[in-house]
């Protein structure tokens, strides 16, 4: 982590960009602060360290996947578009 604040709590990713269609990420619920708590009023004063990292609300929970369910639309057909 290279920045731990009481407003904000940042580490480095190695891509030119981040955000773009060609990408995606997971930003954890102790990225950004109010008032010096984090969600779920976890205050960030010592649970959110540039050498430990984030003590709760880590990413690190999602670190063996997501599993969930998603629906697929066909978009030109519900549009009535001929294929």
């Amino acid at each position: 982590m290279l920045t731990a604040t009481a407003s904000i709590a940042m580490d480095r990713v190695g891509f030119p960009c981040i955000h773009g269609a060609g990408h995606t990420h997971f930003d954890s619920f102790a990225h950004v602060f109010f008032d010096g708590k984090m969600w779920n009023g976890y205050p960030v004063a010592g649970l959110v360290t540039k050498e430990g990292g984030a003590g709760k609300n880590s990413i690190l929970t999602m670190k063996s996947g997501i599993v969930t369910r998603g629906v697929l639309y066909d978009i030109p057909r519900l549009k009535g578009v001929p294929c």
